[in-house]
């Protein structure tokens, strides 16, 4: 990092910070953990990557709100644009066919066509509750 434009008690005391920062990263990653900011607070939520991926996977359970499309990863990066556009398309098909046997006029068929300059596809993003739980 470039410290030239601090003085030499801010490079000393932002040199410690960054070091002291990349300690926590090489330790978080040795213990398979992971590390988030809580919604609201500063504190930190400390977790390993079994215990954040079981709550992941209660909370999506008990919500039934969000499907499990494809583990993102460098391999599949744009898995949830290939599948948001399946799905668009398979709706665009269906107005269609409903268009074409008179189940709904033209206005209601040009008041659900899709968007695609404004369609995006939500994700879920756990944030844990700090407030419940043991924080470092």
């Amino acid at each position: 990092m470039d410290y030239d434009h601090l003085n030499s008690h801010e490079r000393k005391r932002a040199r410690f910070e960054n070091q002291t920062l990349l300690s926590i990263r090489r330790k978080t990653m040795a213990a398979n953990a992971i590390v988030r900011l809580p919604y609201k607070g500063s504190s930190v939520y400390i977790c390993s990557q079994n215990s954040f991926q079981q709550k992941v996977d209660h909370y999506m359970a008990r919500t039934d709100a969000y499907k499990l499309i494809h583990q993102l990863n460098g391999v599949n990066q744009n898995a949830s644009q290939k599948c948001l556009a399946d799905i668009v398309e398979r709706v665009e098909i269906r107005l269609h066919h409903l268009l074409r046997s008179k189940s709904i006029t033209k206005r209601q068929y040009l008041a659900m066509t899709i968007d695609r300059s404004s369609l995006r596809l939500n994700y879920l993003y756990f944030v844990p509750e700090a407030h419940k739980v043991r924080i470092l």
